[in-house]
């Protein structure tokens, strides 16, 4: 295919961020695709000019531009599938197309929901509701509070189903962000962690100014926030008002602590969720996880007290995978600010580790210990009095709390022997 000054060229619809990148370069994305460029700001106004219909000449003479530049990024882009024809030629387009949810609902039916007004109400409704609960029920969540009845199946079944609400109702509220700011999702099942789940796919927010990118990281800790202090506020209100919630209390303090191992699970680093999704954007890190490992790693080795030998010896063998080390970015060219992320974030790092097992060891696993210990009392009751029923309903509370401990140690494991390290 030649190319010469003549040349006009037909692009695909491209969008890009308006605000520059830290190193003054701009995000751009071909919007029917997942194809993600970095360009410079003379690239993007040379590529401004393209779709405007003006050729390669003609754009090189309007900037001043060296007409090998022009040709070399001509070049570029017909390879990056993001020119659908040169002159009368079309390009052959091998992208693999994108099929986001509600693409063609107009934007404004959703931006209300990022609006300043609502943002403003909603976080004062949060922290007022959440404040005042505190202080006025004066109660300490604690695994016992999934006990809201004494029927084992009938928790196990509803909580199943109240489980599977609130990881709907957390991924909606990506999704809905994600459009409201002008990006594109999709919602889908995965086992990405330790469970069946599902996750929402964004596309396009490398467009999208930084600000918009936290709010669509952050929205799902948000609703659940948000459903947290709305559980506190009908307490307040039955306290206001004297009305007695019978078991509808037991049953919302239950929901109540989902929301809490939620919310804290979001801040176990080696999940890499929501919150590290936003901690890697705002601090310009995109290898972050990999060398803050690597951080730690130089850290621990370093070790030479008696005491801490054994404990060095296990971090290095079990923690520190020697395929990610081996992913991490030179430190010895880090800046000094540079560094102190790194130092920060492996402190981070560290306190959600700590954080997310102590909560496993007080309330997941005691839960489901309960949970099993119990319906295996019950599975004996109804094998010596023949009770099919029965004997089927312990069957399924000993699955349902068996199987996310299952998975959970089944992901460990594959970790391992894809990374090399269990954590």
């Amino acid at each position: 295919m030649e190319l010469d000054v003549s040349t006009a060229l037909s692009l695909h619809d491209i969008r890009y961020n308006t605000t520059p990148n830290s190193n003054g370069t701009y995000n751009m994305v071909r919007w029917d695709t997942d194809e993600n460029i970095t360009v410079n700001d003379s690239a993007l106004e040379i590529i401004k000019l393209f779709a405007k219909g003006k050729s390669i000449g003609e754009t090189a003479r309007i900037l001043h531009t060296p007409l090998d530049e022009v040709f070399n990024l001509t070049q570029f882009l017909i390879r990056s599938a993001y020119v659908r024809s040169v002159g009368s030629h079309k390009i052959e387009d091998s992208s693999t197309p994108i099929h986001p949810w509600l693409h063609k609902v107009p934007l404004h039916w959703f931006s209300s929901l990022v609006s300043k007004p609502l943002m403003i109400f909603t976080f004062l409704y949060m922290v007022s509701g959440i404040l005042l609960g505190v202080l006025i029920t004066k109660h300490i969540p604690s695994y016992i509070d999934f006990f809201w009845t004494e029927d084992l199946f009938f928790i196990s079944i509803v909580g199943a189903v109240v489980g599977w609400g609130l990881v709907l109702t957390h991924e909606s509220a990506h999704f809905f962000v994600a459009k409201a700011v002008g990006a594109e999702s999709t919602l889908r099942f995965s086992s990405r962690f330790f469970d069946l789940v599902m996750i929402t796919d964004h596309f396009h927010l490398a467009v999208l100014d930084k600000p918009f990118r936290y709010m669509v990281y952050l929205s799902g800790m948000y609703i659940d926030m948000l459903l947290a202090a709305t559980i506190y506020w009908v307490f307040i209100a039955s306290w206001a008002f004297s009305v007695n919630l019978g078991i509808l209390g037991p049953f919302l303090n239950s929901i109540f602590l989902s929301l809490v191992v939620g919310v804290v699970w979001e801040f176990n680093m080696y999940l890499e969720t929501d919150t590290y999704n936003f901690f890697s954007d705002s601090l310009d890190q995109d290898n972050l996880y990999n060398n803050t490992k690597k951080y730690l790693y130089n850290r621990v080795r370093q070790w030479r007290n008696p005491l801490l030998i054994l404990l060095r010896d296990l971090l290095i063998r079990f923690m520190f995978s020697r395929k990610r080390l081996s992913e991490t970015d030179d430190m010895r060219l880090f800046s000094p600010n540079e560094r102190k992320i790194i130092h920060f974030f492996s402190i981070y790092y560290i306190i959600g580790l700590v954080v997310s097992t102590i909560l496993f060891f007080t309330i997941t696993l005691p839960r489901d210990i309960k949970f099993i210990g119990g319906s295996f009392g019950l599975l004996i009751v109804s094998i010596s009095l023949g009770d099919a029923i029965g004997f089927v309903e312990s069957l399924i509370i000993i699955i349902l709390a068996i199987f996310p401990n299952a998975l959970l140690i089944n992901a460990i494991i594959n970790k391992h022997r894809k990374h090399g390290s269990f954590v």
